[in-house]
């Protein structure tokens, strides 16, 4: 689910932390949460070590697995560009080094270096684009699925709005 910034961008694990100091970098310990859900987001995180699991509360107030992320991977973003709050809880599965980026960070990345800014910016996009696919995928499925059993006609604007609300890590 998450993209690799070094590896689609070309950009070394060095040249990030030459980007984002030290001071830039969490640790977690297995088993904590990295964000919560219903939280004010202003950053994301790329994952240097370790591995992260993304969830969701459903119905029922149990906690769906969205994603399980390592390094090199991102989340996030979506909440960070939006300045919404987060729609999905991330938390260490294993010890976890992370490189945090706040919505200031990146603007002024952008303002620092356009081209890494305008590059990092297509990928975020690409991302959600994927994610956004993926989910309406699944929606048409679980919608079909049940249309074998009883005919309902499916409001796209109800589907879109629960996408987003999903995505907004």
């Amino acid at each position: 689910m998450a993209k690799s910034l070094r590896s689609t961008l070309g950009v070394s694990l060095e040249e990030w932390l030459h980007l984002f100091p030290v001071s830039h970098q969490r640790e977690y310990k297995y088993g904590s949460y990295i964000l919560r859900e219903n939280t004010t987001a202003d950053s994301c995180l790329l994952i240097l070590k370790g591995k992260v699991e993304i969830t969701k509360k459903v119905r029922g107030a149990r906690n769906l697995r969205v994603a399980v992320i390592k390094p090199g991977d991102f989340f996030g973003e979506m909440g960070m560009l939006s300045g919404l709050k987060r729609t999905a809880s991330a938390r260490a599965m294993t010890e976890v080094k992370v490189l945090v980026m706040t919505r200031q960070d990146f603007y002024n990345l952008i303002e620092k270096d356009q081209v890494l800014g305008a590059k990092l910016a297509l990928l975020f996009a690409r991302e959600l684009a994927v994610r956004c696919h993926q989910v309406l995928q699944l929606l048409a499925k679980s919608n079909s699925d049940s249309d074998t059993k009883r005919k309902k006609q499916v409001n796209f604007s109800s589907v879109l709005n629960s996408v987003y609300e999903l995505l907004a890590v």
